[in-house]
């Protein structure tokens, strides 16, 4: 039974549906925050909160990276820190619907760039189709923050480079550097969060 065809799939389909309400709900949650911390203070408690557990559970101490390794590390770091960072920045002008449309063309992109079958594309074009019809056309988009749109779209850029090199430092340290990267991230985050917050 373990080696049927049908369980697979359906599990990666549940992880994406997890991922995806947990991400949703995550920052529909964070915008609550705002009148309290402001959104720089919210990246702060988030990303400082998840490293913390990241931390505990995985304890990357115990396999440290090899220097070539903190180069890939670091850039996954940054990403994380400047994707979350825009996100939140994003959220003050831009509905919530809005900014993950626009935040989504990064891996989406990331997709499209790395498909090699004609499907692929096919399912990256209903992707497409399905972020459009989130967006305002017409009037509409003329009431559009051009600074939170400009912020959302600079999160998707950095959502593609956190694919790209998290897939690297995967590769090259395994589940630790998930914890070692938003620990870099909460190290530059963080302090800036809480001065802006007080």
């Amino acid at each position: 039974m373990s080696d049927s065809p049908i369980r697979p799939p359906l599990g990666a389909l549940a992880m994406a549906l997890a991922a995806i309400v947990s991400i949703q709900a995550g920052a529909a949650l964070a915008k609550i925050l705002f009148p309290l911390v402001g959104a720089p203070g919210t990246v702060a408690l988030r990303l400082g909160l998840g490293t913390l557990m990241l931390l505990a559970w995985l304890r990357p101490w115990r396999q440290w990276p090899a220097r070539r390794d903190w180069r890939v590390l670091c850039i996954y770091g940054v990403a994380l820190a400047a994707m979350n960072s825009l996100f939140y920045l994003a959220l003050r002008s831009v509905p919530l619907g809005m900014a993950v449309a626009l935040e989504f063309t990064g891996p989406l992109a990331v997709a499209i760039l790395g498909s090699r079958r004609p499907l692929d594309l096919l399912w990256a074009a209903l992707a497409l189709a399905g972020l459009l019809g989130l967006l305002p056309l017409g009037d509409q988009a003329a009431a559009i923050d051009p600074l939170g749109a400009a912020c959302a779209l600079g999160a998707g850029l950095c959502w593609a480079l956190y694919i790209v090199y998290g897939q690297r430092a995967g590769a090259a340290h395994g589940l630790g550097s998930v914890a070692l990267g938003s620990t870099l991230a909460a190290v530059l985050v963080v302090p800036v969060g809480a001065a802006h917050a007080g």
